[in-house]
């Protein structure tokens, strides 16, 4: 039989998975273009995108792009974290579920924000850029 448990979705919330990928990401992002840039990232595609260039616009749009596609390598990174864990975990003989836990859950956060970060580029380029 198939059925929901709602106290099962607590197995998908790792701070440590989700501090490895969005840590990074977001400095990486700042790094990359500039605070004002990142702030505009997140406030643009949901409507505020009063007193704004057309070349601020193709830099929110492009740093978008950039955190879609870092948030995914920081989830592989991830994953190649928890596989190492996992195999220390095994030659010490001790409980393997946070490490693969960790591994699994930080690759599912990488594909999560990449999904976020789509859909917001998306809004920019159709709202705004055409």
């Amino acid at each position: 039989t198939l059925s929901v448990n709602l106290g099962n979705l607590i197995y998908f919330f790792d701070l440590p998975s989700f501090l490895i990928l969005i840590v990074p990401v977001i400095v990486l992002a700042i790094g990359a273009y500039s605070w004002e840039t990142y702030v505009k990232t997140w406030s643009i595609p949901f409507g505020n995108s009063e007193n704004c260039e057309q070349s601020e616009l193709v830099e929110v749009n492009k740093c978008l792009i950039s955190m879609g596609n870092m948030s995914v390598v920081m989830g592989i990174i991830g994953t190649f974290i928890g596989a190492i864990l996992s195999l220390n975990y095994l030659q010490l003989g001790a409980d393997l579920g946070p490490s693969i836990g960790i591994a699994v859950v930080t690759l599912f956060y990488g594909f999560l924000f990449k999904l976020v970060s789509y859909v917001a580029e998306q809004r920019v380029r159709n709202l705004y850029l055409n």
